[in-house]
Parts: structure tokens; C-alpha cells; sequence
């Protein structure tokens, strides 16, 4: 049986919701234009070798062709293609042949998420797009859409003039991005975020802040636009976008993993 607990637990982590009831929220999809897919390039061989294995390989998928006694580039190029095709690589990968370069491309299927491809001795995979996760937004970020945007879609907001939508929720149905002490949670490019836009009889929701920034409940509440804080609440209106119907309703605390937060009431039209 347990005896002994902690002397304090984590008031709030960023997303959380604060208060009581089921405020109102809205289905937006995280429209992620700076996220890229990982993409390899697989220069095929002009003279194959005759009867020798030829592999590609992600960890724990491969796809393997054998060249016959004599073959050609053109039959490797189509080997290795099926290969793939009929292999797990397929289920992480788009494969495609371009006939010009004579060169296999193979694009993950999924941004952000690193394809890990290598070979045997014999091919040279090239890194053409490295993956990037820069479109993932974490929890508790409040996101807004620009004019011309696409209805139902949202992101981090980026300059003045764009339209505050909400906050981001945290839900368990999201997966962690990373692993070890810097992984975190957050929404992947082009998936359904949970954006609070009333909190109603909610407190509100639990939103970073920028490290060091001295904020009161009677503060102004202004979204930051500033690089590496995107998404988060100020109390100072540089570069920042203002929210006079929003309010702050606790002061800062820290969060489990030592960011900075604070309750944010919310009431978007």
C-alpha cells in the first residue's frame, strides 16, 4: 500500500481544460504548409550485375529484387519497383520511377516522420527532403487561419493580421512526436484539432506563456507571433495579436515538464 505522496501535484499542463462542463468546440484541421515528407532518391545502376541481390530496407521492411543472367536497367528499375510495392515498405512509402534520371523515389507516406531507408552495397539512397516536424502543433497552443486560408483549417499564427480561432486541446488520441525527455504531445500536420473557443462555465484553458514574463489576472491578453513562441499568450502587445474578449484567470504556474502557463478564458465569435 502506498504511504507516502507527493506534496504537490501539477496544477495544469498545457491543453488541459480548467473548470467544470463541456464548452464548446470546433473540428479544425492542423493545415501545416511548413511540414515536409521524407523523401529518398535511388539512383538505378546503368549495367547491373547478373545474378545479384539488390535490397532496400527500413527497419523492420525490406524489399529485395535478383538481377537473372543478363540483365538490364530497365529490368531492375521495374524489379525493384514490384519489390517495393509487394513489400511493408509500401505501407510507410509512395514509390515512383522516373524513366529520365532512371531513378526510384520513394516519398513517406506520413510528414514529419523520418523513412530510415538504406541498401545493400550495391545502391545509393540520397536524402532528397529531410522530414520536418516544424508543422506539428503542441497542445495548449492557440492557433488562427490568415485570409484566403481554407475554412476549417488552422495553424500557428504568423503575422498581425491573422484570425484568432482558439486554443488547442490535449486529448489522449493524439500521438507523442519523439522520444525521450524532449519528446511531446501535439497534433500532426492535416489531423483534427479540438480548439476551445467559449470556455462558458469553464475556467478556461491552460496556455504557455513566454519564460519570465510577469502576467496578472488584470493583464491584457495578447497572442505572441514572435519565432519559437507562436501560439502563446503575452501580456505585451510586440508582435503580438491582441484578445480583448479573452481574459487571464489565474496566475502563471509551471507545468510537469517546466513551461510556463496560465488559465486563458476564451470568448471567440
Amino acid at each position: 500500500m502506498q504511504k507516502v505522496y507527493r506534496d504537490r501535484y501539477a496544477v495544469g499542463f498545457a491543453g488541459k481544460l480548467e473548470g467544470y462542463g463541456t464548452p464548446p468546440r470546433v473540428k479544425t484541421v492542423n493545415n501545416a504548409s511548413t511540414s515536409r515528407a521524407d523523401v529518398w532518391s535511388v539512383p538505378i545502376p546503368a549495367a547491373p550485375t547478373a545474378n545479384t541481390v539488390y535490397k532496400l530496407f527500413v527497419p523492420g521492411a525490406e524489399a529485395t529484387f535478383t538481377t537473372d543472367a543478363n540483365p538490364s536497367q530497365a529490368e531492375l528499375e521495374q524489379g525493384l519497383l514490384n519489390a517495393v510495392r509487394l513489400s511493408e515498405i509500401y505501407d510507410r512509402a509512395i514509390p515512383q520511377i522516373n524513366l529520365t534520371t532512371h531513378t526510384l523515389t520513394l516519398t513517406a507516406r506520413t510528414k514529419g516522420v523520418a523513412l530510415r531507408l538504406s541498401s545493400s552495397a550495391n545502391l545509393t539512397p540520397v536524402n532528397t527532403s529531410v522530414a520536418s516536424t516544424s508543422g506539428f502543433i503542441p497542445f495548449g497552443r492557440i492557433v488562427a487561419r490568415a485570409a484566403g486560408e481554407p475554412e476549417g483549417t488552422g495553424r500557428l499564427p504568423t503575422a498581425l493580421t491573422d484570425r484568432i480561432l482558439g486554443g488547442t486541446m490535449a486529448t489522449h488520441a493524439s500521438e507523442k512526436v519523439g522520444i525521450g525527455p524532449s519528446a511531446f504531445a501535439a497534433y500532426p500536420p492535416d489531423e483534427a484539432m479540438d480548439v476551445l473557443t467559449n470556455s462558458l462555465t469553464n475556467e478556461g484553458l491552460w496556455i504557455p506563456t513566454i519564460p519570465g514574463e510577469v502576467i496578472t489576472e488584470d493583464s491584457s491578453v495578447f497572442v505572441s507571433i514572435a519565432p519559437g513562441h507562436q501560439g502563446k499568450v503575452t501580456a505585451n502587445n510586440t508582435n503580438a495579436i491582441a484578445l480583448p474578449t479573452s481574459s487571464f484567470r489565474s496566475g502563471v504556474d509551471v507545468s510537469p515538464n517546466g513551461e510556463s502557463i496560465i488559465v486563458v478564458s476564451f470568448n471567440i465569435n
